[in-house]
């Protein structure tokens, strides 16, 4: 419904538009599944964390049994990923800067962790930091991708070709 309202105000919209558009939408879908359907908990047995960065902590100060918990927080980073590089994509007029895609990310994480406290689900602010981080890493992902893809655009000399195999 959205990407047909969203026909009649913007020129005809390309393949890969259409297909950054979906696989937002589908990123979306999978997140709600993820966030607020399927149950993980913040392994502490606790419904809240306010204490930042406490798997590092524990990890740092008792060795890495605690792996399950970093990794968790990576995963949570990775999860964001998409989000950061699909929005300059989707939204290239809105979202054009770092800012801007840092402030959608937490943002986006803060509404989820709120959802997830008034249900009881647990909420972590370590999720909070690792969504943002994440939003932004996908974000840089983009300005790297873009860069590299201008790059190719111009006419080929040995500067733009070392920055391309480099980038590769």
């Amino acid at each position: 419904v959205l990407y047909h309202v969203s026909l009649k105000k913007r020129k005809k919209p390309t393949r890969q538009s259409i297909l950054a558009e979906f696989t937002l939408v589908g990123w979306f879908v999978v997140f709600i599944y993820v966030t607020q359907l399927k149950s993980f908990g913040n392994g502490f047995g606790a419904l809240y964390n306010l204490t930042p960065l406490v798997p590092f902590q524990t990890a740092f100060r008792f060795g890495s049994n605690n792996a399950g918990m970093i990794w968790q927080f990576l995963l949570n980073i990775l999860m964001f990923v998409p989000l950061g590089f699909l929005l300059p994509i989707v939204f290239p007029l809105k979202c054009r800067t770092g800012t801007r895609v840092m402030l959608i990310s937490f943002c986006t994480s803060l509404a989820t962790e709120l959802l997830q406290l008034v249900s009881q689900r647990g909420t972590d602010i370590d999720d909070l930091i690792a969504n943002t981080v994440g939003g932004v890493c996908g974000f840089a992902l983009y300005l790297v991708l873009y860069g590299a893809v201008t790059l190719a655009k111009k006419p080929k000399t040995s500067i733009n070709r070392k920055f391309i195999a480099g980038i590769a």
